[in-house]
């Protein structure tokens, strides 16, 4: 299984190139080689990519602790804040007796190394 994104289209770091020069500067004098590479899947092949779904279950309380850690949250003003997250707890403990499922994937990737890269 592969996930296929289309990094140059959707990572604004890509638009960004390193700067290998700066990076040669500052590495070659510690003894590091430093080499631009363009395509690094030569260096690894991909052995296992498995995702194992995760349910969890989260109390009122347990969830608005957790949008308190999002950036959308935290960049809130103050008052507009809880008040959003006070109707969210409202409309947990009302609608779903208090406990919210949350479903995830998480994902598990191998790769083995390549011996015959240059």
């Amino acid at each position: 299984m592969t996930l296929d994104h289309p990094y140059n289209l959707t990572s604004v770091t890509e638009a960004y190139p390193p700067n290998v020069e700066l990076c040669k500067n500052k590495l070659s004098p510690f003894g590091i080689e430093v080499k631009q590479v363009f395509d690094d899947n030569n260096f690894f092949e991909q052995v296992l990519f498995e995702t194992y779904p995760v349910d969890i279950s989260y109390s009122a309380d347990e969830y608005i602790q957790l949008l308190n850690t999002y950036s959308p949250t935290i960049s809130m003003e103050t008052e507009e804040r809880k008040k959003f997250l006070n109707e969210i707890k409202e409309l947990i403990n009302k609608k779903f007796d208090g406990i919210i499922e949350k479903n995830f994937a998480m994902s598990l990737t191998i790769l083995r190394k390549r011996c015959d890269y240059n």
